[in-house]
């Protein structure tokens, strides 16, 4: 898995590599404890994106707990239909995502640099769920400054492996 340029990519490429493509597979014991608190979980409610489970982290990265929250409500900024197009994207196609982008998160008035993986959970041949893992760290930009978002489309998550 490539994904170049990305500061946290070991840790990424780890979250990936642990979770399954099903609901009914994927144990948050599996993935590595030291990613837990990077961890959030949407459930995929028709058009909605609703958060059901964050890390402490990502509650620190926020300022707040997004639990019950649709996610399609809390991104903004000028590349919005981009990330959600990625969601959008992994929902219909099934496979995974990297992103990697700049945010202005205004309720805390700080700008952060934000690496994240994400892939669909399966149950009975539906996407319900999609999990991920996202980093964060503050920065500082002078006026005028821009990133792009950079958004990797990676292979579909590993089946699940039959034993016996």
């Amino acid at each position: 898995m490539t994904l170049d340029g990305f500061t946290k990519q070991s840790e990424l490429s780890c979250f990936l590599d642990a979770v399954p493509g099903t609901v009914a597979a994927f144990d948050v014991a599996d993935v590595p404890p030291r990613l837990w608190p990077y961890l959030y979980l949407l459930d995929v409610d028709g058009p909605g994106l609703i958060v059901r489970l964050t890390g402490d982290r990502l509650r620190h990265t926020f300022g707040r707990d997004l639990r019950g929250v649709d996610l399609r409500r809390i991104i903004h900024g000028p590349d919005t239909h981009t990330v959600t197009a990625a969601y959008d994207g992994a929902i219909a196609e099934r496979h995974r995502v990297a992103m990697r982008r700049t945010v202005h998160l205004r309720e805390r008035n700080v700008t952060c640099r934000i690496e994240c993986a994400f892939t669909p959970l399966i149950e009975r041949d539906v996407v319900r769920q999609i999990v991920g893992c996202l980093f964060s760290d503050y920065i500082t930009f002078s006026e005028g400054d821009t990133e792009e978002t950079v958004i990797v489309t990676l292979a579909p998550p590993r089946e699940n492996a039959v034993i016996g």
